[in-house]
């Protein structure tokens, strides 16, 4: 029976994989989130600003336009500040991407050697059993011999 005497190894190997599997995928969702408030405040300055011109159009009072441009100023902070909350979440998901490949490397290191072990196993079991054959087959054929001469 075959007996991989790394096979912890490989275990822990395995379930540190997956552990770097969930992280970038906490990762990416986090990076989606992100994108997606920048999207909302690029959304909500374009509005604005449209909102704006056909206010103005209109006639608004300097009060209202006062109210108006330090609003857009305020949602121009957040997309900034936002834009940078997603490049830091960009480089998180790299980073993750990162390890999970080492962790994937480490694993298939193991796993490939687990696989030649096993082959090694599995030739070195033939060999034996070839072995056992042929001897089996030439202590019949000696008994026979024995036989016919006495």
């Amino acid at each position: 029976m075959f007996r991989f005497r790394l096979q912890q190894v490989l275990n822990l190997r395995r379930q540190h994989e997956e552990k770097k599997q969930f992280e970038l995928a906490q990762a990416q969702r986090v990076l989606q989130q992100e994108e997606d408030r920048l999207t909302f405040f690029v959304k909500r300055h374009d509005r604005c600003q449209r909102e704006l011109l056909d206010r103005q159009k209109d006639g608004m009072s300097p009060a209202e336009v006062d109210i108006y441009t330090t609003y857009l100023g305020f949602i121009k902070e957040k997309i900034k500040w936002q834009r940078e909350a997603v490049e830091t979440a960009v480089k998180h998901v790299e980073e993750k991407k990162e390890e999970l490949l080492t962790a994937r490397k480490d694993r298939k290191t193991l796993d490939q050697l687990r696989t030649k072990r096993h082959q090694a196993f599995l030739t070195d079991s033939k060999r034996k059993e070839m072995k056992q054959l042929d001897e089996v087959a030439l202590g019949r054929f000696q008994e026979r011999k024995r036989e016919r001469r006495g």
